[in-house]
């Protein structure tokens, strides 16, 4: 798992996290709806626009991918995502690997679970290994529900 904030010069990263993530400092996502987006045709990525409402994390689904890493970009608002390693042990609750690149797992209260804040301008990107929570209530927001919207891009991890 990787967390920052802004679009930085090339820090490292892989050619392909740094050219989407200023593609994501670049993107004016505030006209864009809810959707997915064909922003690199004939490339295997996936951009969608998410604008949701924030639930407290025990509403929120843990989820895994193997195939796609993740960037989420906050364009507006915030959330809190919830991460921690994949152990190999954690009981899949729907498995929709085969349509999503996606498994859900049954809550863990064992797991060594972090919430991350993320506001404008922030974003973390989750690779196979990272199990994460998105779209759950900040604290520091009063543990209110506010409405977020972020891009996400799914990228090939290997």
């Amino acid at each position: 798992m990787i967390t920052g904030h802004g679009t930085p010069p090339d820090v490292g990263y892989c050619p392909t996290l740094n050219r989407l993530l200023s593609f994501c400092g670049g993107l004016d996502a505030a006209p864009l709806k809810e959707g997915r987006y064909d922003f690199f045709p004939g490339e295997d990525i996936v951009v969608l626009i998410n604008e949701r409402t924030t639930q407290p994390a025990t509403q929120r689904p843990a989820e895994v991918h193997r195939h796609y890493a993740e960037l989420h970009y906050v364009v507006s608002g915030g959330e809190c995502i919830g991460y921690y390693p994949d152990t190999g042990k954690n009981v899949v609750s729907a498995d929709l690997l085969q349509e999503k690149d996606t498994l859900y797992y049954q809550d863990d209260p064992h797991a060594p679970e972090v919430l991350l804040p993320l506001t404008a301008g922030d974003y973390g990107v989750f690779f196979p290994n990272d199990v994460h929570r998105p779209f759950c209530v900040r604290p520091g927001n009063g543990s209110q529900p506010e409405t977020i919207k972020k891009i996400v891009i799914k990228f090939p991890a290997k």
